[in-house]
Order: C-alpha cells, then sequence, then structure tokens
C-alpha cells in the first residue's frame, strides 16, 4: 500500500468500494466482485486506483484480490516511512501464514 499524495476525501464510488471489500469474507474481493457495482469500467478503475493509493493492498495470486484496509489503520501507515512500512508488512504477513 502506497502513502497517500493525495489528502482529497473519498467520492461516493470510492466509499461504496471500499465498504463492499470490507464486507468481503477476509476483506478481500476479486475482480468480480468489483464487476458487480454499478459504474463504468474507467470509473471503477479510477476508484480503485485512488484507493490503492489510499485504503486497499493489492494481493496477486492466480488472480488479483483487493485487501480491504481500515482507514484508521492507513493513515497510521501513511505517516510511516517506507523502511517502517515494510518491516510492518513482513510482520503482517506472517501473522497470515
Amino acid at each position: 500500500m502506497a502513502s497517500s499524495s493525495s489528502s482529497r476525501p473519498l467520492n461516493s464510488l470510492e466509499i461504496t468500494l471500499h465498504r463492499m471489500i470490507l464486507n468481503c469474507k477476509d476483506e478481500t474481493a476479486t475482480q468480480g466482485d468489483i464487476d458487480g457495482i454499478s459504474a463504468s469500467k474507467q470509473e471503477k478503475e479510477n476508484a480503485i486506483n485512488f484507493l490503492l493509493q489510499t485504503v486497499l493492498k493489492e494481493e496477486r495470486t492466480s488472480k488479483i484480490l483487493y485487501k480491504g484496509v481500515k482507514v484508521k489503520d492507513a493513515k497510521s501507515k501513511a505517516s510511516m516511512d517506507k523502511e517502517t512500512q515494510a518491516v510492518l508488512s513482513l510482520i503482517e504477513e506472517a501473522k497470515n501464514e
């Protein structure tokens, strides 16, 4: 997850996508879940790209998954330097194994 370079609030589509992802099993959505949201492909791409900078992580396995991150967690990580973020990511990954 990249730190946010934008301080703008989430728009309504971004909020809808983020809430939907957090409500999915393991707070992780597939591309099929994203496709189920009624908006144009371009609008969804723009929303996902912004969310990936702020409150989502992309997980690549045999398919692309989007992992929701709670806003309070995203804000705390955004204030960390890259090295600290990398260490925290390793710790979080170890918990998931």
